[in-house]
């Protein structure tokens, strides 16, 4: 049976699932319940399809190929004024003088510097000298740390500022 819509299959599943209601829920099946239920399905279809589709695009989609890191053996710790405990200079083999960032660590400043150290102070639920202390020996630890010559790992590109994960030698 072919329905105004031509959805024949959809009219039989319809009414189908309006008779499998009337059975559950003990219902007389009418009319109104199967355009209900029609009207359902296809208000929900054309989300589903989206939702099809969008996880299609991102299945297909593949990552950018990784960059292999780049390795520098021998580095030396340059203190300055600026050095603290996840950023610091570095005396490369060369003997270029550059800046790094340890990955995935922020410690908190190790002198004040204002609003910033305001912010970490109530992050951590401490005083604005208290935060500064806890910078300060954070600064001590990765000065110890890397008191040794020691091997950097980073990503290529400029080296200001980079990021690099470091392995004492």
């Amino acid at each position: 049976m072919l329905t105004a819509h031509g959805f024949d299959n959809r009219f039989h599943f319809t009414n189908r699932l309006g008779k499998l209601l009337q059975s559950v829920v003990k219902l007389p099946c009418t009319h109104s319940v199967q355009l209900n239920i029609l009207a359902f399905k296809r208000s929900i279809f054309p989300l589903l399809i989206v939702l099809v589709c969008l996880s299609a695009a991102a299945l297909a989609q593949k990552a950018p190929p990784s960059k292999p890191f780049e390795r520098f053996d021998g580095c030396v710790l340059e203190p300055d004024e600026w050095t603290d405990g996840d950023s610091f200079r570095v005396r490369l083999p060369d003997s270029r003088l550059e800046t790094f960032r340890l990955y995935f660590v922020d410690t908190t400043e190790s002198r004040s510097r204002g609003k910033r150290s305001d912010e970490q102070a109530a992050y951590f639920g401490l005083t604005r000298a208290q935060a500064i202390e806890l910078g300060r020996q954070a600064k001590i630890f990765t000065a110890s740390a890397l008191a040794q010559p020691f091997t950097i790992y980073t990503l290529g590109g400029a080296f200001s500022d980079q990021l690099a994960t470091m392995q004492s030698s």
